[in-house]
């Protein structure tokens, strides 16, 4: 059994996609969940179609660095300690390596790589985390480990989430915290949908091809960050699980 009882989870990105689907999973396996985000309207949704009533809603720039830790800071007086953290907000960018600039890349960077490094800091210091274990999850992408045209940017800050997991991991692993990754592949959430339909007709169905299994939903991904956040994965650390429905076997 994969339970979450008695924890306390805070998810980025709860507002939509896989960080709305991992803070409703974390909920139906018994997790009081902070859920973090811009835009309270869309978290207030996520919130309503959780299990259970102890869970906040947490308006939040995640680039805004300097105030991350009085956020933290806030869940801990709401909800108690933090066992866990899945860090999935983030933003695309799709951009020729001619038309990028360096904005660009700090953009990808500050959301994808330093806010979850940032909220991983503040999660693990003694009068924010939980007793026992705490695990954190952070969501990279295919794209951190495989080239792809337009995706410099982008794919830079998904592999500095996966590099960085590892390092923290090693260091983090005598105070009882574990450090994981996953990376999914094409995934059917919003953005992704109004990525394709961006796409004509038989680019749409080349991309949906790539992938043996078909494209994944937002609860594969979210099944799997809630059983590394669980005592099961226990041993568990420093790993980048892919998820992309085989398009990387072949």
């Amino acid at each position: 059994m994969i339970e979450l009882g008695n924890r306390v989870i805070m998810v980025t990105g709860a507002s939509s996609g896989i960080g709305r689907e991992c803070a409703i999973q974390c909920s139906r396996v018994g997790a009081s969940v902070a859920l973090v985000g811009r835009d309270v309207g869309r978290l207030e949704e996520t919130r309503s179609r959780m299990s259970g009533a102890r869970h906040c809603v947490v308006r939040q720039e995640l680039t805004a660095f300097g105030e991350l830790g009085g956020m933290v800071g806030r869940v801990v007086e709401e909800l108690g300690p933090v066992s866990g953290l899945v860090h999935s907000a983030g933003s695309q960018m799709t951009r020729s390596l001619g038309r990028m600039e360096a904005e660009g890349y700090a953009e990808m960077f500050s959301i994808h790589a330093v806010a979850g490094f940032e909220l991983a800091r503040w999660i693990c210091r003694g009068e924010n985390r939980a007793a026992g274990r705490v695990s954190v999850v952070l969501v990279a992408s295919m794209m951190g480990l495989v080239g792809r045209p337009g995706l410099t940017a982008y794919a830079a800050s998904k592999g500095a989430v996966i590099a960085g997991a590892r390092a923290m991991a090693v260091e983090m692993a005598g105070k009882g915290v574990t450090v994981n990754s996953v990376s999914p592949g094409m995934v059917m959430t919003p953005l992704m949908e109004g990525y394709l339909a961006g796409l004509t007709e038989e680019q749409a169905a080349e991309r949906r091809a790539q992938y043996p299994l078909g494209p994944g939903q937002p609860e594969d991904v979210a099944q799997a960050c809630v059983f590394l956040l669980s005592d099961a994965a226990r041993w568990i650390t420093g790993t980048n699980l892919v998820m992309d429905g085989g398009c990387s076997a072949g």
